[in-house]
């Protein structure tokens, strides 16, 4: 299947620049023919001034003279299109004629229209992801002729690289977008190609330097980590409510399920990409196979915290995913960054009455986190995957953590 649809990939592509150059050359005559109805419309003498392919001015004497330019500017190379495995007959030779200019441009239009490929919006189980600038209103007041090209670069690339993963922009408020893939791992690789792409953009320099929002921070080896305008992003998998809005003709989606993934993408600060449990299941398996063969540009995912989400009753696990290239990201975002409890399908009743409390603390934890935040991270997942590995064994109940 996915030899066949690379194959018919190919042949679109090809067919599509075929039918651009066709278009082009329509074009051409229609502006030709355009050109000379008016001059002979306007011909107040025998004498007519007539504009030919060059702009360039030429004097006739005569109408038969006139007729010889007019053939001269309809004489244009229409490009050669194979059809042989389609139901449509390739045009004629164009008439000297506004009946054979119009005849050319319906089937020119009908060709675009049957091999240009159209985006298939995702239905079913689809991903979505939503996406925001930090601090974006407080930006736009800093300098808006700096934001008009950074909007403008940002949106560049996160549409190129929506056409590249095969998503699907469902629409855009402001400076966010919100866009749909087919699966999970698409998604993926969108949001940690973008983040790498973003952070290697020139930006205006009007909008760089500001702390915590678009100054440079580079890690103890001089890798830069942040730069320029942080964008967070967050993914959620499930079956929304799909129905293509009447007016812009594209899909859109909607009910509880669209809710819970911007509530997802609302946890996520700039830089950062979270996701859903769900989300998370559907490329776990891959990722533990090969992390860099599976997301194209190599990505790294973490348990990161529990969340109480608007409008739901438990708090929620998420997860976040870095690009290997800014793995060093998960650094600064070390406080909610420590692994949440595992989700466990049975977990024990919660002991209630007469009951046994014990309260847990690492000796000197504070003086370690300055001494060493990767070691640290390393060593606070070893501890609580000890911890709650003994608590099951147990029949402890985690209340929570601190």
């Amino acid at each position: 299947i996915i030899t066949q649809r690379s194959a018919h990939k190919i042949l679109a592509e090809k067919l599509r620049s075929e039918v651009w150059a066709m278009s082009s050359a329509l074009a051409k005559a229609e502006a030709k023919y355009d050109m000379l109805v008016e001059e002979t419309k306007h011909a107040a003498a025998p004498k007519a001034r007539i504009v030919d392919t060059d702009h360039a001015s030429v004097q006739t004497d005569s109408m038969e003279e006139q007729a010889a330019v007019f053939e001269d500017a309809m004489n244009f190379e229409l490009p050669s299109l194979d059809m042989s495995m389609y139901s449509v007959s390739p045009p004629a030779s164009p008439s000297h004629s506004m009946q054979g200019v119009e005849s050319l441009k319906s089937l020119t239009r009908g060709l675009q229209d049957q091999l240009v490929p159209r985006e298939i919006p995702p239905v079913g189980r689809v991903a979505l992801v939503f996406t925001d600038i930090q601090s974006s209103t407080y930006l736009w007041n800093v300098s808006s002729t700096g934001m008009r090209q950074a909007i403008r670069d940002h949106n560049a690339v996160m549409r190129a690289n929506i056409k590249r993963f095969n998503g699907y922009e469902v629409k855009t408020e402001g400076d966010a977008f919100m866009v749909s893939f087919h699966n999970c791992l698409d998604a993926c690789r969108w949001c940690c190609e973008t983040q790498v792409q973003l952070q290697e953009l020139e930006w205006p320099e009007e909008v760089l330097g500001i702390e915590d929002t678009t100054d440079t921070v580079l890690d103890e080896h001089g890798g830069v980590v942040f730069k320029g305008l942080r964008i967070r992003m967050g993914i959620h998998v499930d079956e929304p409510l799909c129905e293509e809005d009447p007016t812009t003709l594209r899909m859109d989606y909607f009910g509880p399920v669209v809710n819970f993934a911007a509530r997802v993408s609302s946890k996520g600060r700039g830089g950062e990409v979270v996701m859903s449990v769900d989300a998370y299941n559907d490329v776990a398996d891959l990722l533990k196979e090969d992390s860099t063969r599976y997301i194209q540009c190599g990505a790294t995912i973490f348990e990161h915290a529990v969340f109480e989400l608007k409008g739901f009753a438990e708090g929620v696990l998420l997860y976040h995913i870095f690009p290997n290239a800014l793995v060093n990201r998960r650094l600064y975002f070390k406080i909610d960054a420590l692994p949440a409890a595992p989700i466990i399908e049975h977990r024990v009743p919660a002991p209630m009455g007469d009951v046994s409390l014990v309260f847990t603390d690492i000796q000197s934890s504070t003086y370690l986190w300055n001494q060493t935040q990767e070691g640290m991270i390393t060593s606070i997942a070893l501890h609580n995957e000890y911890l709650r590995n003994l608590m099951v064994e147990t029949n402890g109940y985690e209340v929570k953590t601190e």
